[in-house]
């Protein structure tokens, strides 16, 4: 990417979006969680973005990673917008939804030799389209930030979608056909996880029968996602499953999907529906973030056994804890 242009235009669009008195520096510390000196180095140049901490400036910014990024050295342009979903119609979502994710597995998977790699900051799709009340939550958090809830319910009465069933199943099936699965999950996978019931409680879109009923199922998913890293796959042992966990904080899930005729990115942003890239280019930028992401994790699958103990210990504890505290109070957890 061309750094100086990036920093010319994050400072512009920082002044425009921002109050007069805002210190850049300062808010994007803050936002990136690294030291102040270190901003100002890449605003010098002597440091450079990196791809996520260009993801979170753009969310930020509310606008897509192209438009930070902007037309690159070489001809090339990346283009990885983000499309805000609040001005499409329920059906337009729901069709873009669709469209966009479960064909792109299918046929990737139809190739017979895809691999699939999902870079997770919480539950990998696949993990959780097993599981009822994971999935209703995950439907609760898509509709909440792409604006869709009109009225607050708790989840026991949320209904979901034959359409959303229907595309869960397609997940499934297409997940299932994959030769190789790689996920790499942030270490901190549950405190992710409860902060989020604990968001949606405090809002009153969960009661606390639901964050029982979620916790139980969140207990049966790491016993599943444990007994794979054991093993080293799921049900068909033709199939290749590898688990790392991250030791970066991760912020975006990013999906990846190669194969010999597929070649695709998607990048899931809070607030934002996924996005598919089919350019040349812009695979290699996602697969080069994926690629980092994988040389900076840990291995919990096979014969990384000390490791893969130590991280469904901390993982189960969590989830303990998190009963405990529910079970300790008759209100919403502070």
């Amino acid at each position: 990417m061309n750094h100086i242009l990036l920093v010319n235009t994050i400072k512009n669009m920082l002044r425009e979006k921002c109050p007069d008195e805002t210190n850049q520096a300062r808010l994007l510390s803050d936002l990136l969680g690294i030291q102040e000196n270190t901003i100002y180095r890449k605003f010098n140049g002597n440091r450079q973005f990196s791809l996520d901490e260009v993801v979170k400036i753009a969310h930020h910014l509310s606008v897509s990673v192209d438009t930070l990024l902007g037309e690159q050295s070489g001809g090339f342009s990346h283009h990885m917008e983000l499309i805000l979903t609040k001005n499409m119609s329920e059906q337009q979502r729901t069709v873009y939804l669709e469209e966009s994710t479960r064909s792109v597995f299918v046929k990737a998977a139809k190739t017979g030799y895809s691999k699939f790699t999902a870079v997770c900051k919480n539950i990998p799709i696949i993990s959780y389209c097993y599981f009822g009340w994971l999935m209703k939550f995950a439907l609760l958090k898509w509709y909440y930030f792409n604006n869709c809830l009109t009225e607050i319910a708790p989840l026991t009465e949320m209904h979901t979608p034959d359409e959303f069933s229907r595309m869960k199943e397609g997940y499934i099936e297409a997940f299932n056909s994959f030769r190789r699965l790689v996920f790499i999950v942030d270490r901190d996978l549950i405190r992710n996880y409860t902060l989020e019931l604990h968001f949606f409680q405090k809002i009153g879109y969960l009661t606390n029968e639901d964050i029982i009923r979620l916790l139980n199922d969140l207990e049966s998913l790491l016993n599943v996602i444990e007994d794979i890293c054991r093993k080293g796959y799921s049900q068909n042992p033709q199939q290749e499953i590898a688990v790392f966990y991250s030791d970066i904080a991760l912020y975006n899930d990013l999906y990846l999907v190669e194969s010999t005729s597929v070649n695709r990115g998607i990048l899931f942003a809070q607030g934002f529906t996924p996005v598919i890239h089919k350019d040349g280019h812009t695979f290699t930028v996602f697969r080069d973030w994926a690629d980092s992401c994988v040389r900076s994790s840990n291995p919990i699958c096979g014969v990384a056994d000390s490791d893969r103990k130590v991280f469904f210990e901390k993982q189960f504890r969590l989830v303990r804890e998190f009963r405990n505290q529910l079970n300790d109070s008759n209100t919403v957890i502070v």
